[in-house]
């Protein structure tokens, strides 16, 4: 049986590129720890994606999102998980980070994310492959 996430698709404009943001995830995922990745988490019993991923915006972000489209489905690299992809926007940028969680968090346009070595695979192959293919349908 899988195990379902919720990821943040989080952009903004900044000096005429689109930036995304991804966080850096204090938990100990071995290899992949302090690896970048979206804002997001796991689904609890009763909650829809919709209402998961805007809990864990507000839990790790401290701010109040509106949880737009889904994006994509796609596997993650811990086995037996999947990732749902939503696009998100933010009531504001004036973040409170949840420090027990959150170590940092950056903007990267989808180049950077691309060249970044400290992305999750299955966080580069999101944006480099599955959102690219979305923007231009």
């Amino acid at each position: 049986m899988s195990k379902n996430v919720v990821c943040a698709v989080i952009e903004k404009f900044d000096n005429n590129k689109t930036k995304h943001l991804l966080v850096r995830v204090k938990k100990d995922f071995g290899k992949y720890t302090g690896f970048l990745q979206p804002v997001g988490g796991h689904i609890e019993d009763g909650e829809s994606e919709k209402d998961a991923l805007a809990r864990e915006i507000f839990e790790e972000l401290g701010v109040k999102c509106e949880v737009e489209e889904k994006i994509a489905t796609t596997p993650l690299d811990v086995a037996g998980e999947v990732a749902h992809w939503y696009k998100c926007k933010l009531e504001t940028y004036a973040f409170q980070v949840d420090s027990n969680e959150i170590s940092s968090f950056e903007w990267l346009t989808l180049e950077q994310i691309k060249n970044e070595d400290k992305v999750w695979p299955a966080t580069k192959n999101f944006f480099t492959h599955v959102l690219r293919a979305h923007e231009v349908r």
